[in-house]
Formats: structure tokens, sequence, C-alpha cells
């Protein structure tokens, strides 16, 4: 039998990036948090969780009233930013141009994508949001948003903050670093710049179109191969060379007007006619980690494969995968990488 741990006032504070003074309105915001706790640890999500982390997931319950009632804060900022970047709707995933979402006031839908970004935290925020700090992050680390559980996990949350709504009094000090990072949501998305007759390119991308006859894009199985590419082709010295690559495979380059791309590892995730390296299999069950690896391969490459129709069978790891990816693509490049 399990015992539950309590939760201080020491911990709101800190979940809301605060020092140790205390508002009136800080007692009712860590009583609602207390009162979410049972709910949270019910949940099978949390089944094989940390009791820190179930603590954490009622914080976060109660910051995100919080911030709805003050309507500002960490939340209403993703939201907001979210619906300017993308000029329709509050959230991904789901369903928020209908009658019955309404963007100020607690949402269902809120919810989920609260404890979807909960149990599918991005490298970025676990180093850098205290509510996920304990989250061991894996390539495998990202759940099904409409996942049965996650739900009604947001269905009961709901009904609480429902029956409370009215009494939630405002807060003047909205918390910070609560929730996800906001810099990426902030970037206009722009689109890729055509090579024209005209446009200007660098000797790497000028040898690379001419090597490839026009096909911005070329393959290489391993390291050796595409060493002699580096040497023989774009007339590299040894010293100029990518020897830091030399144990890695499966190269892709990308040569744009910008110049040239290089990733690793991708290779066989890339349906085109031009790519002997492609593997249907491995790109329906690895595919998906290009888009929430960091580092594994670069956005431009990522956005230009996205353009042409290179991945086809490239899914999330679940059910309803490959619509969710490929319709919130942008959204999981900029929360991940």
């Amino acid at each position: 039998m399990s015992i539950r741990m309590p939760i201080y006032m020491n911990d709101w504070l800190k979940a809301g990036g605060h020092n140790n003074r205390i508002y009136p309105t800080d007692s009712w915001y860590l009583n609602f948090a207390i009162r979410a706790l049972p709910i949270i640890e019910q949940s099978p999500l949390f089944a094989d969780v940390s009791s820190s982390m179930r603590i954490k997931a009622a914080l976060a319950a109660a910051l995100y009233l919080q911030d709805v009632i003050a309507q500002k804060g960490d939340w209403v900022d993703f939201t907001q930013a979210y619906h300017k970047l993308y000029g329709k709707g509050y959230l991904p995933f789901y369903a928020t141009q209908t009658d019955d979402y309404i963007p100020d006031e607690i949402n269902r839908e809120d919810l989920a994508f609260l404890y979807w970004a909960f149990f599918s935290p991005s490298e970025t925020d676990t180093n850098n949001i205290y509510l996920l700090s304990d989250i061991d992050v894996r390539e495998s680390n990202i759940i099904n948003p409409f996942d049965e559980h996650l739900l009604d996990l947001s269905n009961k949350l709901y009904d609480l903050m429902d029956a409370a709504f009215e009494e939630a009094p405002i807060s003047d000090r909205p918390a910070s670093r609560w929730f996800i990072s906001l810099a990426s949501f902030l970037v206009e998305a722009t689109p890729l710049p055509e090579i024209k007759s005209d446009t200007p390119l660098t000797e790497n991308a000028k040898r690379c179109l001419t090597y490839s006859k026009g096909h911005p894009l070329l393959y290489f199985s391993d390291y050796e191969a595409f060493h002699s590419f580096q040497f023989n082709e774009l007339g590299w010295n040894e010293s100029d060379c990518l020897n830091d690559l030399s144990e890695e495979k499966e190269f892709v380059i990308y040569a744009n007007a910008k110049g040239m791309l290089v990733a690793y590892g991708v290779a066989s995730y890339f349906c085109d006619e031009k790519n002997p390296l492609y593997d249907p299999q491995r790109a329906t069950s690895e595919g998906y980690r290009m888009f929430t690896t960091p580092s594994l391969c670069p956005f431009d490459l990522l956005k230009y494969g996205m353009s042409k129709g290179l991945f086809p069978n490239v899914q999330l790891p679940f059910s309803n995968g490959k619509e969710i990816l490929h319709r919130h693509w942008d959204f999981l490049t900029r929360y991940y990488l």
C-alpha cells in the first residue's frame, strides 16, 4: 500500500518559479492541487511513476487553472502563440475551432494536451522546466494524444475544475517556466528558398547538383562512400573531410539555396526514386525519430522531405500515428527539435 506524500507550499512556489513570498491566492491553488492529487494517483497513466511526479502533475493542474482564471501566464502565452503561428485553433491534435471550445475558459482538450506534454516532453523542457525535471526522456517517450486513459484523466480533472471555477481567485502573480518553452513557436514559418537560374549557390551546393544532375538529395550507404564524394567530387582536402563521422552510415546530403546540409542515420527513411537505401519497414517503425530526436535530421531537410512527399510511411508509434504526424509535423519539430 503506497503512502501519499503531502504537497507543501514550497512545492507550489517552486513549481510556479517563485521565491518564498506567499500571496493570498497561493493557499487556494495549493489546496486545489491537493484535491487534484487523488485523481492523478488513480489514473493508470501514473501507475508506474514516482510520488514526486504525481505531485508535480497535480501542481500542473493547479497552475493551468490559475493561468486560465487570470488570463495570463505560460498557458495563455502558448495558446496565443500557437494560434498566431498557425492561424487557426489553439492547440495541436484536438478540435479547438468548435462551439464547445472556449479559449478563455477551462477545456477538456486543454487538459488532455497538458498531460500529453507531461508524458511526451521535449529535451529542452526537461532541462528547463521544474515540473518535468524528473522525467527520463527516451526516443519512444511520446504517447497518443487520444489515449483513452489520457482523455479519461482530462475529463475527471475538468469536472473538478468546473465545480471550483466560480470560486477560483484571480492571481496577480502568474507562474513562469512551468509549461512548454515558447521560443520556437514565436518564429514564423517561411518557405524554403527555391533554386532558380540566377540563384547564387555555394561551391559545395553547385558541385552536389552537378554530380546529381540537379537532384537536391544525395545518398551514401557508409562513410567510405561519403568520404570518396567529399574528396573526389567536392574537392575537399583530407583535413576538410568530416572524419569525425567515420563510424556513421546512411548519409543524406541536401543541396539547397542556403548551402549543403548533411544528415546521417536517416537515409533509409527517404522514399525517393533516387535513393537505393530506402527501407519502408524501417521508415514505418523508426522514421518518426527524425521529428522527435534532436540533431538527428536538420529541420530544412525534414521540411523539404515533407513538401515533396518523401515520408509516406513515417508515423508516430501508435495506431493513428501517421495521420497525427503528417498533420502536425511542424508543431512536433518545433516542440522536439
